[in-house]
């Protein structure tokens, strides 16, 4: 719902729709792997990708520093919970 308002009636809101569908599911994969790195890798991607959204929208969280640090560490988490599997 946040997302939905957020976006208004925006140009490209569909794209955003869309992408965050896709994450959503992407998380909901990982939680239902069980495993632990998993889902804390697919939960910093969500707040990573959160974070570059919302900055594409005109809307500053955060230093590009932090979003590209947690979004690495949410591509090593996915890694190394996906190869332990």
């Amino acid at each position: 719902m946040v997302l939905i308002r957020t976006l208004g009636k925006g140009k490209g809101r569909l794209k955003y729709l869309l992408y965050a569908l896709n994450l959503s599911a992407m998380s909901a994969l990982c939680a239902g792997s069980g495993s632990i790195v998993c889902i804390l890798g697919a939960l910093a991607f969500l707040i990573s990708d959160g974070m570059i959204a919302l900055d594409t929208m005109g809307v500053r969280t955060s230093k590009k520093i932090s979003e590209m640090s947690l979004y690495i560490l949410a591509q090593l988490l996915l890694v190394l919970g996906f190869t332990a599997l």
